[in-house]
């Protein structure tokens, strides 16, 4: 967004953080020269949600927690925002101190310390919980670490409770954050926590969590939220990735099939059931997967599916919530006509090798074996399994990261009994197909 002041609160926003149509703007700011967050509460619920931000907000400085330090609240007329927010009643808003330091989140996916952050993390929440306060929402990109000190940047999660199954829970669901990567095992969460939990428990509350998690994640972006857009148009469905959405992709839904039909696409595959070429979009490649209608009845119970389409578009966004490198999905497209059924999804590019190519000797199956070993520990972490675990279907980056592709049979496994079916299969897939030396060599150094 461009800079715009509003001269009633003597505020210059300066850029849009987080954005929930209908509902809330978040920005970045400068009020008297000090650097300032806003957000501004408007439509359906407004009141009920800027008082639950507010009210958290001062349960965390009461308690003599670090959090955003709130400066000024109030209600504001909807015409003094800008005019593409298109806010036609009053609006809420609360505004306070940017808190210093780097967000959890960043520090997570650098590298840092991690059995010692989230060691820290849990002793934090520990001491929420002690002072009888829950924080309902455990996403890291909600904490700050200033001067070896955690922050909770979000007084909308914030509320009273001293229920134990509730503060298990919210513990569970802190350390689901991690993804399929938990550096603690159960029993050093506990020990970190300082509160005694019986381990079956708490491993049963985490799997829950870890499963909740997910679900709502892959229900959130097939709908409009922060990081999506969709939006229909006679047969079509669209599926935009805010983050990459741009004039090329929008003039490439109007004939996704035209790169194609002219030659300028770069195939990459030509099946009876999907065709996967290569596009560029502004100085960048990237991917599309057409999933052609099927034939007989199962093309006409596609129509009624939700598609394997929207399978690996969901899937891909869980997997690297989840911390777990796959190509980023940008858009879909899915189209209607009658009993016939078309998607395209696009995605950025995997840069790399396949992993099928990269391991040519086994001295290259040594050098992959640490990232192959981590993937399969995720699948176990995770409870998900892939569905056509082959070597085609990895490609090692050159930075030697494993990056998996074609989730269209993934499927996460609430059923323990279901998952280790499914991972059966997919060990033997991935064995499947080498040759004899490389085979031998995963079959005893990967640890199923």
């Amino acid at each position: 967004m461009e800079k715009y002041f509003i001269e009633s609160l003597a505020l210059e926003l300066l850029e849009e953080v987080r954005v929930l149509p209908g509902k809330r703007y978040v920005c970045s700011a400068q009020k008297s020269g000090q650097e300032v967050y806003v957000k501004f509460f408007y439509g359906k619920g407004s009141e009920r949600y800027f008082n639950r931000e507010k009210t958290g907000l001062e349960l965390l400085a009461n308690n003599n927690f670090l959090g955003p330090v709130l400066i000024e609240s109030g209600t504001i007329e909807g015409s003094s925002l800008p005019l593409d927010w298109k806010v036609s009643t009053n609006a809420s808003y609360l505004i306070t101190e940017k808190v210093p330091g780097q967000s959890l989140l960043e520090l997570w996916q650098s590298g840092s310390e991690k059995n010692a952050l989230l060691k820290q993390l849990v002793a934090q929440l520990s001491e929420y919980h002690q002072a009888g306060i829950l924080q309902g929402d455990t996403h890291f990109g909600n904490f700050m670490v200033h001067e070896d000190k955690i922050a909770c940047l979000d007084g909308d999660g914030v509320r009273k409770s001293k229920s134990d199954q509730k503060q298990l829970e919210n513990l569970a669901l802190m350390c689901a954050q991690t993804g399929f990567y938990c550096p603690l095992t159960n029993k050093e969460i506990i020990e970190a926590y300082g509160k005694p939990i019986s381990e079956e428990r708490f491993s049963k509350t985490f799997h829950e969590m870890k499963n909740w998690r997910i679900e709502k994640l892959i229900a959130k972006v097939q709908r409009n939220c922060t990081a999506v857009n969709v939006r229909s148009k006679k047969m079509d469905t669209f599926y935009v990735n805010k983050k990459w959405d741009s004039s090329a992709l929008q003039e490439f839904f109007k004939d996704p099939n035209q790169a194609v039909d002219e030659g300028t696409a770069k195939m990459l595959k030509e099946g009876n059931t999907c065709t996967v070429y290569q596009v560029k979009f502004n100085d960048e490649d990237l991917v599309v997967k057409r999933y052609n209608p099927r034939k007989g009845l199962k093309g006409k119970m596609d129509v009624l599916r939700a598609g394997r389409s929207k399978t690996c578009w969901s899937h891909s966004f869980a997997m690297r919530d989840n911390f777990l490198s796959t190509p980023e999905s940008v858009g879909l497209l899915v189209r209607k006509e009658g009993v016939k059924r078309w998607d395209w999804l696009v995605t950025r590019m995997a840069e790399g090798d396949l992993l099928s190519d990269y391991v040519n000797d086994l001295e290259a199956a040594q050098r992959v074996l640490p990232t192959v070993q981590a993937f399969f520990d995720a699948m176990k972490q995770g409870r998900f399994s892939h569905g056509d675990c082959k070597a085609t279907n990895f490609i090692v980056s050159p930075s030697g990261e494993l990056q998996v592709i074609d989730l269209d049979s993934s499927i996460f496994h609430k059923c323990g009994t279901s998952f280790e079916k499914a991972y059966k299969k997919d060990k033997a897939r991935f064995l499947k197909n080498w040759p004899e030396d490389i085979k031998k060599f995963f079959s005893e150094n990967l640890v199923f």
